[in-house]
């Protein structure tokens, strides 16, 4: 079987999150499957989550945040995608 997923350059990763923008993004990482799949465990758990609330747009609290925590917890989905081997060597040099 031959792998279609995108090559990634590692060492241009890196310095984009260091030196430049501080995101990358990478078209076709995940497969659709797993994007569906995380994206339906993590509406799920937005739903069951309060909202938060902000102080940063002066003396207003805005009520726009909505948060899902440790998502690692929440599937298998995610400790899968975290494990991604070009994740991680995108990760190892950053965080050790």
């Amino acid at each position: 079987m031959t792998d279609t997923r995108p090559a990634i350059d590692v060492e241009a990763a890196i310095a984009e999150l260091t030196e430049g923008a501080g995101f990358v993004r990478f078209e076709g990482f995940y497969s659709p499957e797993q994007i569906r799949e995380a994206r339906k465990i993590v509406y799920a758990a937005a739903a069951r989550e309060p909202a938060r609330t902000t102080h940063f747009h002066g003396d207003d609290e805005v009520s726009t945040q909505q948060r899902v925590w440790n998502l690692v917890e929440k599937g298998e989905i995610f400790r899968t995608m975290a494990a991604e081997p070009r994740m991680l060597a995108i990760l190892e040099p950053l965080l050790g």
